[in-house]
């Protein structure tokens, strides 16, 4: 069951790769945003994780201009799962008020109806709850009370909205801890509240001296709620961090291994917290002793790493060997003894055994186990190699999800390994790469826009890919950033800049970059000329 929500949520994540603009995307968004958020209240941790990666995704992709889709979104919220997983209902509300935020002010009044009419219908028990979500909806509004009635706005609208108003600010009141409250004022007379509504707001209206003092403190109140931007601050990280909170003080109640096991994976990765190695192990190790295989995995793991223990590749391999021979095994415990194998990690190195494991996971919709395959394959490693074997399992670990091989079929096409040679094909795949934030992609699709292959030649997007490709840590571009400031190729010629480049190289070890630096030292390109240095970094 869960390797048939893996491959679903790969092909899912290889449709959003595909769309090509940003009208492909909504319409990617409205098949699939849904399914893919009720995916989080799934009971694997390594499904979660993969729907995770996916909403990253969308996140890179999701500008200012790109719609979300309310109706799919207000399903979830009618869902079973939107109550019962804490990860569906916060992932929801925040996409909820992102698609809220880009509607019209005529739809936001329109699209906000239906949700509020349901509440009583559908949602009787969870009102209060949704009547706090669509409150900070209205309150991100621009819109503004006084002139609703001048808006093309239905009555009974306006009457629902009150209602959440009204239900605002009953909590703002008793947030301000006045005494005997219910003694002082009637629900009737705080609907007056609302005649901005239908009228200008005046204090006047209530004859009682005392109630005027309560009405000032509410009306501040209600003020201050207004000016608030709350909605700017409901950050994916302080939505992660507040399920953090929850998990760990329920931590001993709940005594959910998965439960832990996202809590080590949030303490490694720093997600919604202050990165924590020592704490990572900790709970992927009491997971691990309650039996969660992907605990018993990421153990094994840290052992191999020294992530928060010492590191012990013995103990690495007994973790992920465990893992992969339960029950329920981890396919990501499957992969890792094949790892273990292939590099002799805590046991004797076995590439035919390697292979073996690798083709287990890859069985199990494993997309890192297919690449894998993909590897020995490519390199005959426990296995006879095959080129063109070799190029369909990595097209098959693209459709699964694996990003790194769009850009290993991209190769393929370029050099026509496995496959015929394309150089159109291979520019289209280094694309997709790259919109995945492939560093190496970038690098090698400048090289195409330097060239001119595969498409038209255009010499400032080769500098700015390579440019890219750099800041994302890609040493390999810097000598070619060292080119075009040498020869002006998509930027202004600068011969010093040039030297720097090269420099930085050659300090890292990049042989084309060594003998480019000879060169400036020997020409004096950027530097004076230094015959022994230009000597010493030829040589070298």
């Amino acid at each position: 069951m869960a390797n048939n929500e893996i491959q679903l949520l790969e092909k899912i994540e290889l449709q959003f790769c595909l769309a090509e603009n940003e009208v492909q995307f909504e319409k990617k968004l409205e098949i699939f945003l849904s399914p893919v958020l009720k995916k989080l209240a799934s009971p694997h941790e390594f499904v979660r994780k993969k729907v995770i990666e996916i909403l990253n995704h969308i996140k890179k992709r999701m500008k200012n201009t790109v719609k979300l889709p309310w109706n799919s979104l207000i399903e979830i919220v009618y869902s079973d799962n939107f109550m019962n997983s804490t990860l569906v209902k916060n992932f929801t509300i925040v996409y909820l008020k992102t698609a809220y935020d880009r509607l019209t002010e005529k739809d936001k009044i329109t699209y906000l109806s239906p949700l509020i009419k349901n509440i009583e219908l559908k949602l009787p028990n969870q009102k209060e709850f949704l009547f706090e979500i669509i409150l900070e909806l209205l309150q991100k509004s621009s819109l503004k009370l006084s002139d609703l009635e001048t808006k093309e706005v239905d009555t009974s609208s306006l009457e629902l909205i009150g209602r959440i108003l009204l239900f605002g600010l009953l909590k703002i009141i008793k947030e301000t801890n006045i005494e005997k409250f219910n003694n002082l004022m009637t629900e009737q007379e705080i609907k007056l509240l609302f005649r901005p509504f239908y009228g200008p707001l005046d204090l006047c209206i209530h004859n009682p001296e005392e109630d005027n003092e309560i009405l000032k403190v509410i009306i501040i109140k209600f003020q201050e709620i207004n000016q608030l931007d709350q909605f700017n601050q409901w950050t994916n990280e302080e939505n992660v961090h507040a399920i953090i909170n929850i998990l760990e003080e329920n931590i001993d109640e709940m005594g959910s291994s998965d439960g832990m096991c996202i809590l080590g994976s949030c303490y490694k990765d720093g997600i919604g917290v202050v990165k924590d190695e020592h704490k990572a192990f900790f709970y992927y190790q009491k997971s691990a002793e309650m039996g969660n295989s992907n605990g018993i995995n990421n153990t094994g793991y840290c052992y191999g790493k020294g992530i928060g223990i010492e590191k012990d590749e013995y103990k690495a391999f007994t973790y992920c060997q465990k893992s992969a021979e339960m029950e329920m095994g981890s396919v990501e415990g499957i992969y890792s003894v094949g790892q273990c194998y292939r590099d002799g990690i805590g046991v004797v190195k076995d590439e035919r055994k390697a292979f073996i494991y690798y083709q287990k996971s890859m069985e199990m919709g494993d997309a890192d186990g297919t690449y894998r395959v993909r590897y020995c394959y490519l390199n005959g490693i426990g296995i006879e190699k095959d080129e063109h074997k070799a190029f369909i399992y990595c097209q098959k670990s693209a459709e699964m999800g694996n990003t790194s091989a769009l850009r290993v079929i991209a190769y393929c096409y370029l050099f026509g390994i496995g496959v015929e040679k394309n150089e159109h094909k291979a520019f289209i795949y280094f694309q997709k790469s790259a919109e995945f934030n492939d560093a190496p992609a970038m690098s090698y699709l400048g090289y195409c826009y330097l060239n001119g292959i595969g498409g038209e030649r255009n010499y400032h997007k080769a500098f700015t890919y390579f440019q890219k490709s750099v800041e994302m840590g890609h040493d390999a571009s810097i000598p070619l950033i060292g080119a075009c400031y040498q020869k002006g190729i998509g930027i202004e010629k600068d011969e010093y800049k040039s030297f720097i480049y090269y420099q930085k190289s050659a300090e890292i070890g990049d042989t084309y970059g060594m003998a480019m630096l000879g060169y400036c030292y020997r020409n004096g390109v950027g530097t004076t000329i230094n015959l022994q240095k230009a000597n010493f970094w030829y040589k070298k």
